[in-house]
């Protein structure tokens, strides 16, 4: 029956039934969707449950996308780190690319801002510290993720947190993927300077610090439904002052903030050690109980 399922006729893109076959890997059943790809449940050659991601067949006719996708599954395996989703096989298998990944049991960032934010703020700022030290270890390998935000943050039903999808991202100082002038990215978490040039690591402590503040207010900084108009207010709005805010942040805790957001990557805090280090110094400052622990 397997066989079969193989080599039956292809079912359309986002459509795999389940006991369909991918390389070592059968369907169980779907997940999700993104922009560029399909995420099923699915058995490994262990019977052991992953998630299988599959571009859409759109997709596959973009030979920047492929190199792309199959970057993702390079970059990922070389991540090891517990707040990092592990990147376990990505391969082709009759002409649909996949990547195998860890299935973590729970939800994302943004479905639980969605249902509780905004949160309390020691969740906020443990969400951020996990996140912190999962850059920290990207960023250690040369690894810019480029597209940080809440759908790419998992909270498991464990209390972990895990970052995943690094399908955009890139070797430090390796030459981009896409032409002069395109974004790639999510505008509402983009820094300033992704609008108009490359980026190095600190893009992404930009994207946390937008998060955080999300987190911790129920609502981003900037927000317009163009995504040109939305680059634009990265680039020249200032942050709305803390007096204005819905909820009162403690000094430590804005300063941390605007470090994280300031327009200019040269006066943000410079990596995600240092954020990860703050994050910690603040919570103990804040709750002497937490130790700066976990």
């Amino acid at each position: 029956m397997a066989a079969t399922m193989r080599h039956m006729a292809q079912p359309p893109p986002g459509e795999l039934p389940c006991g369909f076959r991918i390389g070592r890997y059968t369907v169980v059943d779907p997940l999700g969707r993104g922009a560029m790809a399909w995420t099923y449940r699915a058995t490994g050659p262990d019977g052991r449950l992953v998630a299988l991601k599959v571009p859409y067949r759109r997709c596959l006719t973009d030979p920047t996308f492929v190199v792309r996708f199959l970057q993702e599954g390079a970059l990922g395996a070389r991540l090891h780190h517990p707040a990092i989703v592990r990147v376990l096989e990505a391969g082709e298998d009759e002409g649909r690319l996949f990547i195998a990944m860890e299935l973590v049991d729970g939800r994302t960032l943004a479905s639980v801002m969605v249902a509780r934010a905004p949160l309390p703020l020691p969740v906020g700022l443990g969400i951020a510290r996990e996140v912190a030290s999962a850059l920290a270890h990207a960023h250690a390998q040369g690894i810019i993720h480029r597209d940080l935000k809440p759908e790419n943050v998992m909270l498991s039903r464990d209390g972990s947190v895990r970052v995943l999808d690094f399908g955009i991202a890139r070797i430090a100082g390796e030459r981009g993927l896409t032409t002069a002038g395109t974004f790639i990215g999510s505008p509402r978490y983009a820094a300033p300077e992704a609008a108009v040039g490359p980026v190095d690591a600190r893009a992404d402590l930009y994207a946390l610090g937008i998060m955080l503040f999300e987190m911790l207010e129920g609502q981003p900084p900037f927000d317009d439904p163009s995504p040109v108009r939305l680059l634009l207010l990265h680039a020249r709005q200032p942050l709305p002052a803390p007096e204005t805010l819905p909820v009162a942040l403690p000094d430590e805790v804005w300063r941390l903030v605007s470090g994280l957001c300031a327009k200019d990557p040269a006066a943000r805090i410079q990596t995600a050690f240092a954020v990860q280090d703050e994050l910690e110094r603040v919570r103990e400052r804040l709750d002497p109980r937490s130790g700066g622990g976990g």
